[in-house]
C-alpha cells in the first residue's frame, strides 16, 4: 500500500478509474459511483476492516494481481470547476467510446433529447440543488440532492428545470 498513488479529494472532484486500476475510497468521502456491470471486482486489501460478522473479508490476491493494469499511469482526478460563474453550461467529465458523463450546471431551463428509441437513456443525478424533469405528456418528476432519475431512450425531448442553481450529472451511452 505504500507504493500506491494517493490523490486528496476535494468537494466536486470526479475520478475516472479505468479497468485494472487498484483503487480505494478514503474515509469521509461521499461519492456517486457510476460503473459498468462487472463480475470482476477483486479485493487485494481490506485496509484492516472486517465484515458484518466481525471477521476479515475474503481477499482475492492472485486474481487481483492478474487483473491489475500496471501500464496505466493516467492520473484519474478530474478537478472540480469552482466558482459561481458558468451556469447553463454542459461540461464534459468523461467521454469514452461507449458512454459519456456530463456535468450540467443549471440556472435556467435546460432542453435535452435522448435520441428516441435508437438513442440512449439519460441517467440524471442531482449533486447540487433540486430540479424537475419534464417529459411531454407526463407529470414532471422532482429530483433533489442525492437523487437519480432515469429518462428512458424512448422519451425523446425533455426539459430539466432547476430550482435556483443546480448541478446534475448526466450519464448516457454513445
Amino acid at each position: 500500500t505504500e507504493l500506491l498513488q494517493r490523490f486528496p479529494s476535494h468537494p466536486g472532484d470526479s475520478y475516472f478509474i479505468q479497468a485494472g486500476t487498484v483503487h480505494a475510497i478514503g474515509g469521509g468521502n461521499l461519492i456517486l459511483e457510476i460503473q459498468q456491470n462487472s463480475d470482476t471486482t477483486f479485493r487485494i486489501s481490506d485496509w484492516g476492516r472486517v465484515g458484518l460478522d466481525g471477521k476479515p473479508r475474503q481477499l482475492h490476491l492472485e486474481q487481483g494481481l492478474r487483473a491489475v493494469s500496471f501500464a496505466n499511469h493516467v492520473a484519474p482526478r478530474i478537478p472540480a470547476t469552482v466558482g459561481e460563474t458558468g451556469f447553463n453550461r454542459k461540461l464534459p467529465l468523461v467521454e469514452r467510446h461507449c458512454f459519456a458523463i456530463d456535468q450540467l450546471r443549471l440556472a435556467d431551463e435546460y432542453p435535452d433529447h435522448t435520441g428516441g428509441v435508437a438513442g440512449s437513456f439519460h441517467l440524471l443525478s442531482v449533486v447540487r440543488g433540486a430540479v424537475s424533469v419534464a417529459v411531454p405528456g407526463r407529470e414532471p418528476v422532482r429530483l433533489t440532492l442525492g437523487m437519480t432519475g432515469l429518462v428512458p431512450a424512448a422519451a425523446g425531448a425533455y426539459r430539466i428545470v432547476p430550482e435556483g442553481r443546480a448541478t446534475v450529472l448526466k450519464t448516457h451511452l454513445k
